[in-house]
This record gives structure tokens, sequence and C-alpha cells, in this order.
């Protein structure tokens, strides 16, 4: 996925300004979500690329997906047709979770807010998961919106990744430093 970043930074770049210039942030944020679902779903991507569908009925197959999922889409239906064709003409509707991802990223930088995930060995509690968004907080300078998900082979602690920058405070990762130090 990464690997395509380059190609996905000026469709997220458009999105963003568009989508803030017209103030429709929220909703272009769903359409995006759904479009990265669909990206990932490989049966989907097969069905698209398939050289016997015609580009007007992968914008169509596209635009009846996202008007079951997300309702009424009439504010934004020209944008989001232009939209859909010229990631139809370029055949880039395979980079859509790369393009929402750094989207998402550009909403949360303008918005002061800094996209965490958390991984833990077990499910945190609602107090554990405040306490730690606070001491996040704190570390990042900026509200936090953390997505929290479980890894047992953590075996204790947890580990935070945001954008680039991995955190981890694992048994795991004790462990693994103390078997690194052993070896000669």
């Amino acid at each position: 996925m990464a690997k395509f970043l380059t190609i996905a930074r000026p469709y997220a770049q458009a999105l963003f300004n568009y989508a803030d210039e017209h103030h429709q942030i929220p909703l272009w944020l769903q359409v995006s979500q759904v479009l990265t679902l669909l990206a990932e779903h490989r049966p989907f991507l097969q069905l698209i690329q398939n050289p016997a569908m015609r580009e007007s009925e992968q914008l169509q197959l596209i635009k009846s997906i996202l008007n079951a999922s997300l309702g009424d889409l009439t504010p934004i239906k020209d944008s989001l047709t232009h939209y859909l064709q010229l990631l139809i003409e370029q055949r880039r509707l395979n980079i859509m979770g790369d393009i929402n991802t750094l989207f998402i990223d550009k909403v949360a930088a303008k918005e002061s807010t800094r996209h965490v995930k958390v991984m833990s060995a077990f499910v945190l509690d609602t107090a554990q998961r405040q306490r730690l968004e606070q001491s996040l907080e704190k570390y990042f300078a900026s509200k936090v919106d953390a997505q929290y998900s479980e890894d047992p082979n953590l075996i204790g602690g947890i580990k935070v990744e945001s954008g680039s920058l991995v955190v981890e405070r694992s048994i795991q990762n004790q462990l693994s430093n103390l078997r690194d130090q052993f070896r000669v």
C-alpha cells in the first residue's frame, strides 16, 4: 500500500482542497472510507479491472454502492461523478485506500488531531483508554484519535503507531531486545 502513496498524494490533496473549500469534509470522509473498503475487497477490484466492463458501467456500479451505503449524496452528486470518472480513467481505483489515508491525515492536520493505532495484548477498558489518550495528548501536544486493536503476541503492554512513529512498550519487545543483547 505504501508504495502508491506518491501517486495518491495529488489525488488526496485535490480531494481535501475541494472538500474543505465546499465545507463538505464529513461527507467526503464517508465517501472515501467506503471507496477504501471497495479497494480492499479483491472480488470488487477483479470485477472493476475486467476489460469487458466499460468505464460507464464501473461508474454506475460504484455510485450505486455509495448511494446504498451512504444514502443521499445529492450535495456532492456532480463532484462525486467527476472524481470517480477521474479515478476510473486514470486507472487509480486500486489506490483508493492510499488516497483515503492521506486525506484523513490532511483532515486531522487541519483539526489538530493526531491519529494513532494502539495495539495491546488484551482489551483495554474505558478508564485505561482514557488515561492512555490523556498521556498521548500530552506527548503529541494535540488531540488524539485512537483506534484500538488486540494482539496477543505482545504478551503484555502496548504498541502505539502514528505515522512513521512507533512506540512499543510490550513484553514481546523487551524479550526480543534481551535475546539480541545475549547474541554474540
